[in-house]
């Protein structure tokens, strides 16, 4: 089987050579450039497509009269709304697989950085992002859909809303049953992965009943969590998606909402690229959102991780077993240590840290708090020695620790 699978390849690779000559040959007029994007995840499908573009945009060199410029990923779209909005700048390819093989082509004659721009997730490169802006605008038709919906919800158009939700693993499951149902292997080691991230509604109830006190609509943009809250608001407003049309409705009440709070879940994506506040709770991945994020004025609550003795590591810790990022993307011995979620009273204080933001623009910080916020992002720095991040002086990290929580638990900086 793997030998007929190679074979097959080999005759495509034949197969493409005169239109890798054809592009090659046109580049001095027309530079066709070929963007690789993550289109089944749909927090990938909005950052990495957006990373992706202003990286074309800032450091491609390209002195052609006209780009050609085509995105491409796979035929699983995770939000075909999302995609049509690329489409007005981009032109989009589903034939992934060919297109990679054609990428192989281009480097077997050396030429594949001049026409390909492959993934750029995470550290170092979201630091060109800063500042930037959405290149693509929402259409009249998209904007009326998103104003139904909120007639549907019954949210007066001049009303704020916050967002908030939760991250179970049905999403995954779905999907991956739906579109990968013989790959059981994959999804055990996924779905054991990533339930680092994990955690119910109702784990963020007392911060949705204080954004409800101050007057805000709170929007749950949760994946079928099926938590039971105590909460009689008719401004609270759960599982929006069961009567709504969630390819628009995920674009339009998440990029309008005054804030985000919740998990690392993909949905929060949209207030990274577009620079609004966040708080981002029960994650591991504290070195991606602090440094990757730094310029994005937000709050994040980590999870503690804790020795099989019980001992709370620190973050010196933490970095030698790989706990600072997400467990997917690393070897992880699950068996060595267990993460546990942020308490109560820290998910009641973040969201008092960020009304305070909202209201003043700025995060409430003592000198106690400063000390600790120094002391974490010279921490940062040594783990990732010598890279784009280790020139920023201190003011420019504005993605922080909740102070509270860092007062709290100051000894993970030892």
């Amino acid at each position: 089987m793997i030998y007929k699978n190679y074979y097959f390849e080999f005759c495509i690779k034949i197969l493409l050579i005169p239109i890798f000559f054809f592009i090659f040959i046109i580049r001095p007029l027309f530079h066709v450039i070929f963007i690789s994007i993550t289109t089944e995840k749909f927090g990938h499908f909005i950052e990495d497509t957006f990373l992706q573009h202003i990286y074309l945009e800032k450091k491609f060199k390209s002195n052609s009269l006209i780009k050609i410029k085509i995105l491409y990923g796979n035929k699983i779209i995770v939000n075909k709304k999302l995609l049509e909005l690329w489409k007005q700048i981009y032109f989009f390819s589903n034939k992934k697989y060919l297109i990679d093989i054609l990428f192989k082509v281009f480097k077997y004659f050396n030429q594949h950085k001049n026409f390909f721009i492959t993934s750029k997730h995470s550290l170092p490169y979201t630091i060109i992002m800063k500042d930037q802006k959405i290149p693509y605008k929402y259409p009249k038709d998209f904007l009326y859909s998103g104003e139904k919906i909120l007639e549907q919800l019954n949210i007066p158009k001049n009303a704020d809303w916050i967002c908030v939700a939760s991250r179970t693993n049905q999403f995954d499951i779905d999907e991956i049953n739906k579109n990968r149902p013989n790959e059981e292997n994959y999804k055990s080691q996924y779905l054991k992965n990533n339930q680092s991230r994990n955690f119910n509604l109702d784990k963020v109830e007392s911060a949705i009943k204080k954004f409800l006190d101050r007057g805000y609509y709170v929007i749950d943009m949760s994946y079928k969590d099926k938590s039971v809250l105590n909460i009689d608001n008719k401004q609270f407003i759960k599982n929006y998606r069961i009567d709504c049309n969630e390819e628009i409705g995920d674009i339009f009440l998440l990029s309008e909402s005054r804030l985000f709070f919740g998990a690392d879940s993909g949905v929060n994506n949209f207030h990274r690229i577009l620079n609004k506040p966040q708080v981002v709770i029960n994650t591991p991945d504290i070195s991606t959102y602090l440094l990757a994020w730094f310029f994005n004025k937000s709050l994040l609550l980590p999870k503690l991780a804790y020795s099989k003795s019980g001992e709370v590591l620190t973050i010196k810790q933490m970095e030698k077993m790989n706990l600072l990022y997400k467990p997917s993307n690393f070897d992880v011995k699950f068996h060595e240590f267990e993460f546990r979620p942020n308490s109560e009273d820290e998910i009641e204080k973040a969201a008092d840290e960020v009304l305070y933001f909202i209201d003043k623009g700025y995060f409430k910080i003592d000198k106690e708090d400063k000390i600790n916020l120094d002391r974490l992002i010279l921490l940062l720095k040594d783990i990732v020695p010598n890279s784009v991040y280790s020139s920023l002086s201190n003011e420019e990290f504005n993605f922080i620790i909740s102070p509270y929580f860092l007062k709290k638990h100051n000894y993970i900086l030892r």
